[in-house]
């Protein structure tokens, strides 16, 4: 099955972009939720994600004008393999630091989350111990 690569909205102003740069090659094997392309318009410039695994069919060159949902690409995940996906190495946005548990969250939290899991294993050592 074959899926579309639509440039998607980036506000009711924005009605096209450019594509400034393929993070893939034409026909490369591509795993979802890694970047493969980057678009920029006036405003903001923002890394796309492959939503679907598959090889990628790269259809507009590196500085073309793209209109808000046009088909720029598509991911052909027919006569594509588990084991040839496994064999690609995962690249993520640059951008993108949701992946990153740690990223998000301020260091104080995670040091009352750590005192409160240890707090929380010690109550149910306790229990075991006096039950």
């Amino acid at each position: 099955m074959q899926y579309d690569i639509k440039v998607p909205p980036a506000g009711e102003a924005v009605k096209n972009c450019r594509l400034v740069k393929w993070h893939k090659e034409h026909r490369a094997l591509v795993k979802a939720g890694e970047c493969i392309a980057t678009l920029e318009t006036d405003k903001i410039s923002l890394d796309l994600e492959a939503e679907y695994s598959g090889a990628l069919l790269r259809e507009a060159d590196e500085g073309s004008e793209l209109n808000v949902g046009q088909v720029f690409g598509t991911i052909d995940e027919d006569g594509v393999s588990i084991s040839d996906l496994n064999k690609v190495p995962f690249m993520r946005s640059k951008a993108d630091k949701s992946y990153d548990f740690t990223a998000r969250i301020p260091r104080i939290f995670l040091s009352s989350a750590k005192i409160f899991l240890m707090a929380l294993g010690l109550m149910h050592l306790y229990k075991l111990l006096n039950s």
